[in-house]
């Protein structure tokens, strides 16, 4: 062996990626140098995986069916109105839809406050499930864990949705 060859730290055996999912745990793979002023950190490797989904399941059929009801269906330009149908009625494989609201006429409670309200009550809840299933299928201790990355388009909060998933799964104060 040359002072310069690498070779794979014991701790962390290498795995293969995964597909992406909804929230992951990656752990860095270490390649040590003989000589201790080199080191190569190789690219991160998804170890584990885990979802969660909010608890109310509604059909396509019933959420096209609360949809034509609503006032706020009459909004809509015809096109719209098409679009809507072929999505909700349409051969698209989509069965059910799990979403986070107590009836479906909250759907149409477009304020940013309801918005927030909805966010704030259940996003840290659904995060902290998934990272908590994430954990398990990698045999993986919350304490170990050194970031924690969380991407989202549904809502805002201020500390942001990381820090509440952080504190709800006892990670360490420095992550």
């Amino acid at each position: 062996n040359s002072r310069h060859s690498l070779r794979r730290s014991a701790e962390t055996p290498l795995r293969p990626p995964v597909a992406p999912a909804e929230f992951g745990f990656m752990k860095i793979t270490h390649y040590l140098a003989c000589s201790p002023a080199a080191r190569y950190i190789s690219p991160m490797f998804i170890i584990g995986i885990g979802t969660a989904t909010p608890p109310h399941r509604y059909s396509q059929q019933e959420c096209w069916t609360t949809l034509v009801k609503s006032a706020r269906f009459q909004e809509f330009t015809p096109r719209s109105k098409a679009i809507l149908k072929k999505v909700l009625t349409g051969q698209s494989g989509i069965v059910t839809r799990n979403l986070a609201l107590d009836n479906l006429n909250q759907a149409f409670d477009l304020t940013p406050d309801a918005l927030h309200a909805r966010f704030i009550e259940n996003a840290p809840a659904l995060a902290t499930t998934a990272a908590e299933r994430a954990l398990a299928s990698s045999n993986t201790n919350a304490r170990e864990i050194d970031a924690i990355l969380i991407s989202t388009c549904t809502g805002y909060l201020c500390p942001g949705l990381t820090s509440y998933t952080s504190e709800r799964l006892g990670l360490r104060p420095d992550v």
